[in-house]
């Protein structure tokens, strides 16, 4: 599971594991005690791990996660319980405002509200999660976020949008900001990784801003580039 790794997660697993440690996962009276316990302690981060390492009665476990609004774990319950209550749990995350687990939510949950999704995270004016959503949902329509994006002229985040799009109006566009930025491996990587950049006026820009490293990789890497020979001399 994902949360044994996730700085989010991680206190909480080791809790849950000194807790589970000695049940005995065949025995229904052990589940149904710790199960009670749980309940009458009202603790999310464990009903969570139980519903997940043992598949007894989740609903009872949904319920605590549901009645304390905790995003995080209605996300977690969302992605990885069977049977949970999409919806619900969904609102739970709205009704958080919490803009990181909501847009969790819409990158990974296969039957979320993308359209409802989507409206909260324009408002936001936040360019790294509009860049996820896009990122997650490569068929979704962009263009209301694609302006949000452009507009904060960030190469890593409008580098992304370039590899979804279609447009030669949007890429030129995209190709501008990247060399304004002077961002040389974003510079490089516009070379290399999209089909209809000007590989020619990138290699210029990137030879004028002086990054050996970065020239070497964009001679050794970028197709058509006038520096292949060059390369060799390095």
């Amino acid at each position: 599971m994902n949360y044994i790794f996730d700085i989010d997660f991680g206190d909480d697993f080791i809790r849950w594991v000194r807790v589970c440690e000695h049940i005995n996962s065949n025995s229904k009276i052990e589940l149904e005690n710790l199960q009670q316990e749980i309940l009458k302690n009202n603790d999310t981060a464990l009903a969570y791990f139980f519903a997940c390492d043992f598949n007894y009665k989740t609903y009872n476990m949904q319920n605590i996660i549901i009645k304390n609004n905790n995003p995080k774990y209605a996300f977690l319950f969302a992605k990885n319980i069977n049977n949970a209550d999409i919806k619900t749990l969904q609102k739970v995350i709205i009704n958080s405002n919490n803009i990181k687990y909501i847009t969790k939510f819409g990158c990974h949950i296969p039957n979320s509200d993308l359209k409802k999704i989507q409206k909260i995270i324009e408002n936001s004016n936040k360019p790294k999660y509009e860049n996820l959503l896009l990122k997650y949902n490569k068929n979704y329509n962009f263009n209301k976020l694609k302006k949000i994006i452009l507009n904060s002229k960030k190469p890593k985040y409008i580098f992304q949008l370039a590899k979804l799009s279609k447009s030669l109006r949007d890429i030129k566009l995209i190709e501008n900001l990247i060399i304004e930025s002077k961002n040389s491996t974003y510079i490089r990587l516009m070379a290399q990784k999209i089909k209809m950049a000007d590989v020619a006026r990138l290699e210029d820009a990137i030879i004028e801003i002086g990054n050996i490293d970065e020239i070497k990789k964009f001679a050794k890497y970028v197709k058509g580039s006038k520096m292949k020979n060059f390369a060799l001399s390095f």
